[in-house]
């Protein structure tokens, strides 16, 4: 079974070994980690056309230009487009696998910690789909997400705000049939939370570690969510044995 991340320098500390963490955690438990770039998003017919739009909806909505960091949010979705027709997972490389084995995905596009685009199945039409959403539905809806925005006090637009402002809605949910939102703590959850060991999925974003850390009164950084990762992996591959 196969799962795929996305992967950009941008600059943030300690990214290959988190990659490297993220490789092996999945490995280890029969999946075959693919680690996708820019390269295989710009094999899409609709590169140009998606990544202008971006750009100029970002500016619109946010009233600022689209980051580099931002428009690679965007861009992985439109990398996992590209690669052979097949159901497979997509996560963030900062969702490591503790104990969770292959199992075939759903028909459906599925996000799988709500509104967060950190874990996700489908398959690349799907995913191509989703993409020409993001620019149709923004379009369609630009407006009022502006305001929306503003009242949030969202500090851009990206693919997590997108998913918040028209996926987080019970009406869309029971609407739009292309894709499926969920959200299971028992089976994919932070390392701020309790019993966080005993669940298959972690995912270990800036956010959770930083709050994990303040409970342990240890100084956060990217260093400090990498010795995390590896001492709870550690530990569950203990458990497990």
């Amino acid at each position: 079974m196969k799962i795929y991340t996305y992967y950009e320098n941008i600059n943030f500390q300690n990214q290959d070994e988190l990659v490297t963490l993220w490789k092996n955690s999945w490995k280890d438990h029969g999946f075959e980690p693919i680690i996708l770039t820019r390269e295989d998003a710009e094999k899409a017919d609709f590169y140009q056309e998606y990544t202008s739009e971006l750009n100029r909806l970002h500016q619109e909505i946010a009233g600022s230009p689209l980051k580099k960091y931002g428009l690679s949010c965007w861009l992985r979705w439109l990398a996992y487009s590209t690669q052979v027709e097949e159901k497979f997972y997509v996560s963030d490389y900062d969702v490591i696998n503790h104990n969770f084995n292959p199992i075939e995905p759903e028909n459906t596009l599925h996000l799988m910690d709500n509104c967060c685009p950190c874990f996700a199945s489908g398959t690349p039409s799907q995913f191509l789909t989703l993409c020409k959403k993001f620019i149709d539905i923004t379009e369609q809806n630009k407006h009022e997400y502006i305001e929306i925005y503003k009242k949030r006090n969202f500090l851009n637009f990206h693919d997590q705000e997108f998913f918040c402002l028209y996926y987080d809605n019970d009406q869309v949910k029971d609407k739009d049939k292309d894709i499926k939102v969920t959200k299971n703590f028992s089976f994919l959850s932070g390392p701020h939370r309790e019993n966080f060991d005993k669940v298959p999925l972690v995912h270990y974003s800036h956010h959770a570690c930083s709050e994990f850390c303040k409970k342990a009164n240890i100084k956060f950084d990217d260093i400090a969510r990498c010795n995390i990762i590896k001492q709870h992996t550690k530990c569950t591959l203990e458990i497990h044995q």
